[in-house]
Formats: C-alpha cells, sequence, structure tokens
C-alpha cells in the first residue's frame, strides 16, 4: 500500500521523471536512475536550444517531459513522457519492444512535424 500511496502523491513531472528512467533503462539494457533522467533532461534542453530556441519550451507547455533526442537529417526525434498517466503502462509496453514516443521535428517542412512513435536501436538511434 505504500508504494501506492508513494504514486498519489507524487507529482506529475516525478512521475514522468520515473517513467522515463523506466523507459531508458529498457530501451538501453542499462540501469537509469531519477537523478539521471534530471540531467538528460537538462543536457538535452541545451541541444534542442541549438537547433530552435523555442522548442522545448513548446513541448514543455505541452505537459511533455523531454529524456533524449536523436538527429538524422531531416528528421530531430526528441524523446518525451506525456502528461497522461493513463498511457504509461502502454509506453512502457512499446519500450520493451523498441518503441518510443516522441516529437519528430521536420526541418525540410516544419509544418509536418508531429508527435509519433518511432523505432529506436539500444543506443537510442532511430531505426523506423
Amino acid at each position: 500500500m505504500i508504494g501506492k500511496e508513494r504514486l498519489i502523491n507524487m507529482s506529475l513531472r516525478d512521475k514522468q521523471i520515473e517513467q522515463a528512467s523506466k523507459i531508458l533503462s529498457e530501451l538501453t539494457g542499462v540501469k537509469f536512475t531519477t537523478d539521471d533522467i534530471k540531467i538528460i533532461e537538462k543536457e538535452t534542453k541545451e541541444v534542442i536550444k541549438m537547433y530552435d530556441i523555442g522548442l522545448a519550451k513548446r513541448l514543455e507547455d505541452d505537459n511533455n517531459l523531454i529524456f533524449g533526442c536523436s538527429s538524422g537529417y531531416p528528421f530531430f526525434n526528441i524523446y518525451i513522457v506525456s502528461g497522461y498517466e493513463e498511457e504509461y503502462a502502454e509506453e512502457l509496453e512499446s519500450a520493451k519492444q523498441g518503441y518510443v514516443w516522441s516529437y519528430v521535428h521536420n526541418f525540410d517542412n516544419t509544418m509536418f512535424s508531429e508527435y509519433g512513435t518511432i523505432r529506436v536501436n539500444k543506443e537510442l538511434e532511430r531505426i523506423a
């Protein structure tokens, strides 16, 4: 019961950080702590700002937690945990098969940028 009480009392951001640690651990096979996620989030935001200063802010305004990215022209893939807790079980199951929820920024035509699921390898590089 303490586990459930702890989850109820956690903020959405804390739940997102915990979810990101589970997803990254599943995708890579390496254990990530919540402290690791906080560092990764900060560093990833800095990378995103180099591409588009307002993009990280827009993603946060959509209530997402950013926990990684990869780039392969013309796509900039930003890995996120959404603000919808009811989707967390599905996100974790997808991660077990190598899929991660992302915002895909299209450099060629930004109007085609969108949220979606992409497949990544153990190094978090997009493969599909």
